[in-house]
């Protein structure tokens, strides 16, 4: 990435430091975070729940939690599929 943006290493390097800080906060906040033509990081809470382990058979209660979900967009699933079908 730095050879074809004509940057060095450490400025490649920071520049995703700072995207990924920026993503997580707008995450944080609520915010759906959109890559046109890559996918969609949308944040979700997962309700609190029980769980029974079948070893033990011991109840445990999962605390409601954040989560991220991604969904892939159209263009990149295309350009996906394109690179597995190649390869057959």
């Amino acid at each position: 990435m730095s050879k074809r943006l004509g940057k060095s290493q450490k400025e490649i390097s920071k520049m995703l430091e700072y995207t990924s800080e920026a993503i997580i906060s707008n995450l944080k906040s609520g915010n759906t975070i959109s890559f046109q033509g890559f996918g969609n990081f949308e944040p979700r809470e997962k309700q609190e729940r029980i769980i029974i382990n079948p070893a033990t058979k011991e109840v445990i209660k999962v605390p409601a939690k954040m989560s991220v979900n991604f969904k892939v967009g159209t263009i990149f699933k295309e350009k996906i599929k394109n690179i597995a079908q190649r390869g057959k």
